[in-house]
């Protein structure tokens, strides 16, 4: 049995005794118990355990980005002005700070895991009780973000400052009294909890972390999300009322539940395991629905479908394909592979029971790095392949790459299809802070297999992205 430290065992005490008060600076696990993330559909807790994962630290003490770029807008990072002085300003003179903010799910660029997005596709129920009422409007699944300080060095970032805050009701500010300050003493807590699942001492909170844990595939999360309070059986009520056939509302016995057996006395309820619907590609450059894990007391029910739309506010399906009582299958369609396309759970005639994440053009995949100045990276729009070109504003790329090109292959093992000099990809489509990202697109079809190899002018590859459905 894993060994708690000090202060993960003064949290677990602390949640059997009772709540503490909130503060203003997180210091310990503890301490985010009593802050303001604990009830659903906010995802700032998915956030932070996202953010600890995709961090690391250096000898130095220092936090710096692991996997991703933040001057590169990486899953939907943008630059954060203070203009409301929330934060500790920065010296105009001091060029190579500024602020980060991560979060909004609504940017087309924030494709997180599952866990962290999820609830903003799924977060409406169809419950009674108005305690549990929610809508697909409601603002709190969207309402969450991190901030953070990012310092540039000639050897990449160091991340000076982090914080967990919430916008308003408008979403055009942030909400003064719903901000935190995150120390590195909370991460590398966080960061612990990621690399062990520690034992279960207190008795009460075995259940809620079993509820966790039926909900969140990774058994370190659902650890995390119970230490820090977040209220389980809110979510898993909220989301079994649509997601499950028969759910029966109730108090006490095991109406409450997920793990009951279906038909006993107090109703009908189905296990939980998340429901994936999400978007495949054939090899002619079209979309594939693809579903699993559909609830064995749905897939029999008369009128569930799969279908396609255009995006998350579309309300016209473009293809459908009945379930048959498959509770997992694929249905290819004659409907181009573009960016936003959504695959849904229905019960016709009109009730939408679970959605699944709009499409990233680029698959979910960041860049395919060359050098500390310049990446690539495949997309797909309308059926057809393209390259997109992030390079660095101080890089003279056109020179650096002389006689360079990038080769759509249809596989990994195969010679390009069609290619483009470097220096010839001059559209530009975007402009972040420290880079500039031109696209070219080949005219052929993606494929299931698709990747891009970069060649230098001696003819020898130098990096090739990873296949497209990888």
């Amino acid at each position: 049995m894993v060994r708690l430290t000090a202060v993960l065992a003064l949290t677990v005490l602390s949640l059997c005794m009772g709540p503490v008060s909130t503060i203003r600076r997180l210091n310990h696990m503890l301490d985010l118990t009593s802050s303001s993330f604990q009830k659903f559909p906010h995802n700032g807790l998915m956030l932070l355990y996202w953010f600890t994962a995709h961090t690391d630290f250096t000898s130095e003490d220092a936090i710096v980005p692991k996997d991703f770029n933040p001057s590169m807008g990486d899953y939907g990072c943008t630059m954060y002005g203070n203009r409301e002085g929330l934060f500790p300003t920065i010296s105009p003179y001091t060029k190579d700070e500024s602020y980060y903010i991560i979060g909004n799910l609504k940017n087309a660029a924030a494709k997180f895991p599952t866990y962290v997005n999820q609830d903003y596709y799924n977060a409406y129920c169809n419950l009674k009780d108005s305690q549990y009422s929610t809508t697909q409007d409601n603002t709190n699944k969207n309402q969450d973000r991190i901030i953070f300080r990012l310092k540039a060095l000639s050897s990449g970032f160091h991340i000076k400052d982090v914080y967990i805050t919430q916008t308003t009701a408008t979403g055009l500010r942030l909400s003064h009294t719903h901000t935190y300050e995150v120390t590195m003493q909370l991460l590398r807590e966080i960061t612990d909890i990621m690399q062990h699942k520690a034992a279960i001492l207190c008795p009460s909170l075995k259940l809620k972390e079993e509820q966790a844990h039926s909900m969140f595939e990774d058994p370190n999360l659902a650890w995390f999300l119970t230490l820090a309070d977040y209220d389980v059986s809110y979510r898993e009520l909220c989301l079994s009322s649509t997601h499950c056939s028969d759910y029966t509302q109730g108090f006490g016995g095991c109406t409450n539940s997920l793990h009951c057996i279906p038909g006993n006395k107090y109703g009908e309820v189905c296990d939980w395991d998340p429901t994936s619907l999400k978007v495949g590609t054939t090899e002619d450059g079209h979309a594939v629905l693809n579903w699993t894990n559909i609830p064995d007391t749905r897939v029999e029910e008369e009128g569930l479908v799969v279908a396609l739309f255009e995006n998350d506010h579309s309300s016209d399906a473009l293809a459908e394909k009945a379930v048959d009582g498959l509770t997992s299958g694929s249905f290819p369609t004659e409907i181009s592979l573009d960016a936003g396309l959504q695959v849904r759970l229905l019960l016709k005639p009109n009730k939408t029971l679970w959605r699944g994440p709009e499409l990233d053009d680029a698959n979910g995949k960041n860049q395919l790095i060359l050098n500390s100045y310049a990446s690539v990276q495949l997309f797909a729009r309308n059926g057809t392949a393209g390259v997109r070109l992030y390079v660095k504003k101080s890089y003279d790329w056109k020179v650096n790459f002389l006689n360079w090109y990038i080769g759509y292959c249809l596989n990994t093992g195969s010679s390009y299809s069609a290619w483009v000099y470097i220096q010839n990809i001059v559209q530009k489509v975007y402009q972040f802070a420290e880079f500039d990202v031109y696209e070219y697109v080949y005219g052929l079809k993606i494929r299931s297999s698709s990747c891009l190899k970069v060649i230098n002018q001696r003819g020898y590859t130098v990096a090739t992205t990873k296949p497209w459905d990888e």
